[in-house]
């Protein structure tokens, strides 16, 4: 091994592949001379040549000189090697991006150059023991390295190579002879290869080297001189070097097209604007009352918010955000009307900067033991339940199966280089619980983050080489009942009543939120808006119609419906008279206050309002279907004149003489003269102005506290069913839904009397239909009318007179 120009010389000559005569003179070698004078024989004739005297012979035994190297093949032994190390292998023994299990194979010659060797004369076998050193670096777990020969040289472990377990045999180079064929060849080589099989768990990115290194005899020259047994010297050792495959993948928001085959080239993308829910604070107002924002996957519009993104492959109708610096695509999809688990469907984009791969694709999370492994349930179908339900299944581009390997999901990428680094797209869909309103049993969901992990399958084990995290803000709303101060509601179904008075002042400006339960005409209903979804959003709230029974029997619309804020201020509409709140931030509540002012003829009685509000982005629809209008018992027209100014039932009397009947005036009510003889009608109009029916309602005259009927002869007494009673109609039922508090269904009067008939008293004998005349009595001692307002045949305590009718009955009696 030491370095002289006489080996350099060999070495050269010998990867040359020239003839020149090379090799030591072999150990056992017996060196033989013997020095011969030739001269003119003195004792012979002159100018002979016959003088010949040899001396006598002397020789010399070569001893053995051992010495070996271990070099790579082909390579120049230079011998202390200074420019190649460990880390600094020759050029075809680098080897980089190799997998684990991989089996890397590369060509040594062990030289002898000594003089010692079977082939000499001496035959003295000469060995050399082979053994790995890896420089100071360490071999992966598993993996195992062993050298071979290669008797034929050609680079393949066939079957003429052998393992090689102990000290193999390494013939010397002889030195040439003249005429010897050999000369041109360099016996003293033994052909080996160094195997290194890779252990299958060996970490991504170990970097480590392995050299043979020889123990075998290199002669000293002492004291003592002679043999001496010697490991090559770690500086002049030639090594192999390794790198295990390192991924150069990674998992990001698409920045791509989506494609449709696995693995294919994608084409870059032009940012697309996607419409997103509207953002800053509670109370924000909208831009356009008539697009406050375009639902999503329809057309946009300028007042549209709107960012960057991509809509959902399978759901046009989910707006996906995509940021590919950050790592995170987020996607706001609207709400549905079942119950059914809601999907979304994100494109993810998988890099590669360095081998083809087969990625394994899987949730993961980012922190603690079990960061970067899979999590949850792999169902064997492309598809993993997490814990809290969610189940994330991983899809080719276009949607179909991906290919599962080993249990798992897998996309393929081509190789690529850190500068221009392969493509491929997968679909991650996630089904989740359904999160729309209260009614579906989720009042308050929360975004849903799903950290998605690729695996390269180039390296070991299945942890997360890349990860990329799909969020999901679902949708959810309450709408009803102020619960006042709490985010929230009343509980659902909940009843509230607000009793009005028809015929009261109506408040205004920020008094209309403080109106008085039952002083004013006005019904105001607080209704909390609570949005306990994960991303803002504005609401239409349905104007309700809403109609009231009148007093005449027909229907009234309320004078006004509206939606003020919390300063009594009316919300925007939009061109269909619906109105438009603002923004409310996510898990947020905005209050507002339905403002019904009822009209001054309505007629007493409950009037369901329902109200609906709409998301404008999620198309959420929540509604509130019961609160009541409870309309107040009033006097609809005070008598100040003649009745009683303190009841709603106003009895007034009219008289005329003669042929014709009071019209009726006021002027009627007046005194006038008659004469006995003459013929006196009166007229008694008795009118319900209450705006609700009153039962049990008699009209009665008698001779009691008066003398009409002493001075007078009974002539008839009657109700005309066409012109006595008005107002004895059925009760319409306005929209949309009226409680009356009573009905007529049908009006027939009857009469009740008693009095005299020649003297003789008589009576009617109770309720009858037939009006009493001077054939049944001619003094009259009572007389009552009632009305059958509901069929029965009779009269009884329910029977009624409806809010604003009348009863005229008429009476004839002749002045005595």
């Amino acid at each position: 091994m030491k370095v002289n120009s006489r080996l350099i010389a060999l070495m050269v000559a010998m990867a040359a592949g020239t003839a020149a005569a090379a090799g030591n003179t072999p150990a056992g070698t017996i060196i033989s001379n013997t020095a011969t004078a030739v001269f003119e024989d003195p004792t012979g004739p002159a100018g002979n040549t016959s003088g010949n005297v040899a001396s006598n012979p002397v020789t010399t035994t070569v001893q053995p000189k051992p010495d070996f190297d271990i070099v790579y093949s082909g390579v120049l032994d230079m011998g202390t090697n200074a420019a190649l190390s460990a880390t600094n292998p020759a050029m075809n023994y680098n080897f980089v991006d190799q997998v684990p299990g991989a089996v890397i194979s590369t060509p040594y010659v062990i030289v002898n150059n000594g003089n010692v060797g079977s082939n000499t004369p001496a035959t003295t076998p000469y060995t050399v023991a082979v053994a790995a050193f890896t420089g100071g670096t360490t071999l992966p777990t598993g993996t195992i390295v062993q050298y071979f020969t290669d008797a034929n040289a050609n680079g393949i472990l066939d079957g003429t190579d052998a393992l090689i377990t102990g000290p193999v045999s390494v013939p010397a180079d002889l030195l040439g002879v003249a005429g010897d064929p050999n000369n041109a060849i360099d016996e003293g080589r033994l052909n080996i290869r160094q195997v290194v099989t890779i252990g299958t768990n060996a970490p991504s990115g170990s970097l480590f080297s392995v050299s043979p290194q020889g123990t075998g005899d290199v002669y000293s020259g002492g004291p003592p001189a002679g043999p001496v047994s010697t490991t090559e010297a770690t500086t002049d050792l030639q090594y192999t070097q390794i790198k295990v495959f390192a991924p150069l993948i990674d998992v990001v928001p698409p920045s791509f097209v989506p494609d449709t085959t696995p693995g294919g080239t994608t084409t870059p993308i032009t940012t697309t604007p996607v419409v997103v829910p509207p953002t800053g604070p509670t109370g924000t107002p909208v831009t356009d009352p008539n697009n406050p924002v375009s639902p999503p996957g329809t057309p946009g519009l300028p007042s549209d918010p709107s960012t960057p993104g991509y809509v959902d492959p399978a759901n046009p109708g989910t707006s996906i955000t995509s940021n590919p610096t950050g790592d995170n695509q987020i996607a706001y999809p609207p709400a549905d009307s079942n119950t059914a688990p809601d999907v979304v469907t994100f494109v993810n984009t998988v890099t590669n900067k360095g081998l083809a791969d087969v990625v394994n694709l899987f949730p993961t999370i980012a922190t603690g033991p079990n960061a970067g492994q899979p999590i949850g349930v792999n169902n064997g179908d492309g598809s993993f339940t997490l814990p809290d339900g969610t189940i994330v299944k991983f899809l080719n581009p276009d949607g179909t199966p991906a290919t599962l390997v080993g249990g798992y999901p897998t996309i393929s990428v081509p190789a690529g280089t850190p500068g221009t680094p392969s493509t491929a797209n997968f679909r991650t869909e996630v089904t989740f619980p359904d999160t729309n309103p209260v009614l579906n049993g989720v009042t308050n969901p929360a975004q849903i983050d799903i950290l998605v992990g690729i695996d390269s399958k180039n390296d070991t084990g299945v942890v997360a080489d890349g990860t990329s995290t799909n969020t999901i803000m679902p949708p959810a709303m309450q709408f009803g009942d102020s619960d006042g101060p709490t985010v929230g509601i009343n509980p659902v179904n909940s009843v509230i009543t607000q009793t009005v008075s028809p015929k009261a002042a109506q408040p205004t400006g920020a008094g209309i939120i403080a109106s008085p339960d039952t002083s004013d005409a006005t019904a105001v209903f607080p209704m909390d808006i609570v949005n306990q979804g994960e991303y803002g959003d504005s609401y239409t709230l349905t104007t309700p119609v809403v109609n009231f029974p009148n007093t005449a029997g027909g229907t009234t619309p309320a004078v006004s419906v509206k939606y003020v804020d919390i300063n009594g201020t009316e919300l925007p509409k939009n061109a269909a008279g619906n109105y438009i709140t603002p923004v409310v931030a996510k898990n947020e509540e905005l209050k507002v206050f339905l403002v019904v002012v009822v009209p001054a003829d309505a007629a007493t009685g409950s009037v369901t309002v329902p109200q609906t509000a709409t998301g404008n982005y999620s198309t959420i629809v929540a509604t509130d279907p019961n609160d009541v209008v409870k309309v107040a018992i009033v006097n609809t027209n005070p008598d100040l004149v003649t009745g009683n100014p303190g009841s709603g039932i106003d009895v007034d009397k009219y008289q005329t003489k003669g042929a014709t009947a009071p019209t009726p005036t006021v002027a009627q009510k007046d005194p006038f003269n008659v004469l006995p003889g003459d013929t006196v009608r009166y007229a008694i109009i008795a009118k319900n102005n209450f705006n609700t029916p009153v039962a049990n309602f008699v009209l009665s005259d008698s001779a009691a506290g008066q003398n009409v009927y002493t001075f007078s002869k009974f002539v008839s007494a009657t109700v005309v069913p066409t012109t006595g009673l008005t107002g004895f109609t059925a009760t319409v039922a306005p929209a949309p839904v009226y409680t009356p508090p009573a009905a007529v269904t049908s009006a027939t009067v009857y009469y009740k009397w008693t009095g005299t008939l020649a003297g003789v008293a008589v009576t009617s004998g109770g309720f009858v239909t037939a009006a009493p005349t001077a054939t049944n009595m001619d003094t009259v001692t009572t007389l009552e009318v009632a009305v059958d307002t509901n069929g029965s045949g009779t009269i009884t305590a329910a029977d009624i007179v409806p809010a604003t009718a009348s009863i005229r009955l008429d009476i004839v009696v002749t002045v005595r």
